[in-house]
């Protein structure tokens, strides 16, 4: 019944996201349907009786009632119920057309009249922060629908005013309640829970199992000339019978929660390499080095996912945890510019907007062009270096440390602006003030899109556009000492004296400057590494 790629449940969602993305007083939240008619996503039921006879309410009303009878006494049904009664209380409205006629009015003035006493008039709209609010004028319900407070109304006679009891008759009545429609026949709706009772649970599996690993490593080390130390390794291994839980089982199967079973699979290669250096030039002065350097890149090789539509949208062959989205091609500069680009299903596009790639050349840019881009938010890169200098009494020491081939899509209102309107989120940081696309820096290149007092969806997709190299390298040590001669010290009855200053965090290098690129933030909300300093003495008795 789908045979295309666009009729997917999925893909008919994303079309309605994107066709109702521009209504800015409204959230529209789009799911598929229930596997069961009258299930929903909650713990409940609704029905709706229907009568295609067109017989009599009251008939209507005794069939429901015997089916609710019937309902509830289903084991599978905690309660049943339908507010719905042939009984209802409410007020006759009679109006004499033949008294309204000798008096100059019309029937629907007399109950013009009455709406605004009894139901509420409407009076204007005013406008106020953007939004339309509809006034209403209502009396108090204690002066409302009585016989009594007929005589306090008047209804307009040509220059005079006439009591609106001359041409109304009150009458207190029970009848049916309001009829509901229901593909075009009389409905009444009837509510229910299901009981509690057995479900199918944690299904088990008997044959559940240790993952098995296989290894290998080679590597080699290496001294030369009693100075120097060099150790390399390389390492493979592949991971089988992963404990993951089942996404290939259909619906229809009727399961509550995905089987856990020994189905993944996965594989994890690089090197890492370490260099030492130890050289004492005389006994005054020496130097030592030390650096380490670690690659390690995975792959998920099954993860038991269906294959999605587009096969590049499969998780299966990129890393664990690979970051995906569209691929920017920079920002609209033109209104023909938006014309002559693949139409983007984010909501409305202006000049300033993110323009996206279609990937698959579908002529709709969507969430089916979101692909693999860059890393993940562990880095495939570490590596560490530093060095010690010893001059008679005095000591220098330096630690880098750092991190390669990481990315993270920044996001937050901070950056976008208005995730709902300014007034709630407008906050945003300075570089975005100076930096974005305006109508006097016209640049398509520009680092942040146009900023707009209500949210805009386009520029708030996962995208290379909001995607930052997160590698940096940092002064993570530095240390300066000063050891007292032993000649001093021996005099004072003491081994050894050593002053130093110590500085932590000190410098941290990398193209992004947003805030520090090593804490775990989206948008940095995050308390970064302190810079600390320090002045101490070592005193050995």
């Amino acid at each position: 019944e789908r045979p295309g790629k666009e009729d997917d449940v999925q893909a008919v969602i994303g079309q309605v996201y994107g066709r109702t993305a521009d209504i800015k007083d409204a959230s529209v939240f789009a799911i598929s349907p229930g596997m069961i008619p009258g299930y929903g996503m909650g713990n409940a039921l609704e029905l709706h009786m229907q009568d295609k006879t067109g017989g009599d309410v009251n008939e209507f009303f005794q069939t429901t009632q015997q089916y609710l009878g019937a309902l509830n006494q289903r084991p599978e049904i905690a309660m049943a119920y339908s507010t719905f009664d042939v009984r209802y209380p409410q007020w006759l409205v009679e109006v004499d057309p033949s008294k309204c006629k000798r008096a100059g009015i019309t029937p629907d003035q007399v109950l013009s009249t009455l709406s605004g006493y009894y139901g509420g008039q409407y009076v204007s709209n005013f406008n106020r922060f953007g939004k339309i609010y509809r006034v209403m004028m209502q009396a108090n319900p204690e002066s409302r629908v009585s016989p009594e407070t007929l005589k306090n109304i008047k209804v307009r006679n040509g220059a005079e005013m006439a009591p609106i009891e001359n041409f109304v008759k009150l009458t207190r009545v029970y009848g049916p309640d309001l009829l509901n429609r229901f593909n075009l026949f009389n409905s009444i709706s009837v509510n229910g829970s299901p009981a509690p009772g057995y479900s199918t649970g944690e299904y088990g599996n008997p044959d559940v199992a240790w993952e098995e690993a296989t290894k290998a490593d080679v590597g080699i080390e290496l001294g030369l000339f009693n100075k120097i130390k060099i150790q390399a390794d390389y390492f493979y291994e592949k991971r089988e019978g992963i404990f993951i839980q089942r996404e290939s089982t259909p619906s229809v199967v009727g399961t509550k929660t995905a089987q856990w079973v020994n189905l993944g699979r996965m594989k994890n290669q690089g090197f890492d390499m370490s260099l030492e250096f130890d050289h004492s030039f005389n006994k005054d002065f020496s130097i030592s080095a030390r650096g380490n350097f670690t690659y390690n890149r995975n792959k998920k090789l099954y993860d038991d996912k269906p294959d999605q539509i587009w096969k590049y949208q499969n998780l299966a062959g990129f890393a664990n945890n690979q970051q995906f989205g569209l691929i920017a091609e920079g920002l609209f500069e033109s209104e023909e510019d938006i014309a002559n680009w693949p139409k983007q299903d984010f909501g409305t596009v202006r000049p300033g907007d993110i323009k996206y790639r279609d990937v698959n050349g579908d002529g709709v840019v969507n969430t089916f062009d979101k692909v693999a881009i860059g890393y993940t938010l562990v880095p495939e890169i570490n590596y560490g270096f530093g060095a010690s200098v010893k001059w008679k009494g005095i000591d220098v020491s330096v630690f880098f440390s750092g991190v390669g081939h990481v990315t993270r899509i920044i996001q937050g209102q901070n950056l976008f602006g208005a995730s709902s309107t300014i007034l709630r989120m407008g906050q945003i940081f300075e570089d975005v003030a100076k930096n974005r696309w305006t109508l006097d820096n016209q640049n398509p290149n520009a680092p942040y899109p146009r900023l707009s007092l209500n949210k805009v969806d386009n520029n708030q997709q996962l995208s290379t556009y909001w995607q930052r190299d997160m590698s940096f390298m940092r002064l993570k040590d530095a240390e300066i000492g000063y050891t007292l001669p032993e000649s001093m010290t021996k005099k004072w009855g003491l081994s050894k004296i050593r002053f130093y200053i110590q500085g932590k965090n000190l410098v941290t290098f990398s193209d992004f400057k947003l805030w520090d690129p090593e804490v775990n933030a989206n948008y940095g909300n995050v308390y970064p590494l302190i810079r600390t300093f320090a002045i101490g003495a070592n005193v050995n008795f």
